[in-house]
């Protein structure tokens, strides 16, 4: 359940910052919504599974080595994602990955840190 709770969660945080940076920041009208919702929810998908049981389960590493290494991969391949199906360059598509999991990441653990996080 704990993983359901948090790629529900990544999902909407993620889409939101996706949303945000490709319509406010890059001023990006021209990319339909339905086209970055489906791309947000795509590129979370296509890789949320590799940083709670690939990179942790696979491999004989901490918790903490394991970000070192799951976070960078997961920006890389979501920034490869927005470039492809958005057509945003390569440039911006990495800025907005790196936004979206700052955020979701940060957030989250800001959250469980207060004792917000429901798990059910």
């Amino acid at each position: 359940h704990r993983f359901l709770t948090s790629l529900g969660f990544t999902l909407i945080v993620e889409t939101l910052v996706l949303i945000f940076m490709v319509r406010i920041v890059y001023k990006r009208h021209d990319i339909p919504l339905k086209r970055i919702l489906l791309c947000s929810f795509f590129a979370t998908f296509g890789t949320i599974p590799y940083v709670w049981f690939f990179f942790p389960n696979f491999l004989d590493w901490s918790k903490n080595d394991t970000y070192y290494v799951s976070e960078p991969f997961v920006t890389i391949m979501e920034a490869v994602f927005y470039n492809q199906f958005l057509g945003l360059d390569m440039k911006r598509a990495l800025l907005a990955s790196i936004v979206c999991n700052v955020a979701s990441f940060a957030l989250g653990a800001m959250m469980i840190a207060q004792g917000w996080w429901i798990y059910w």
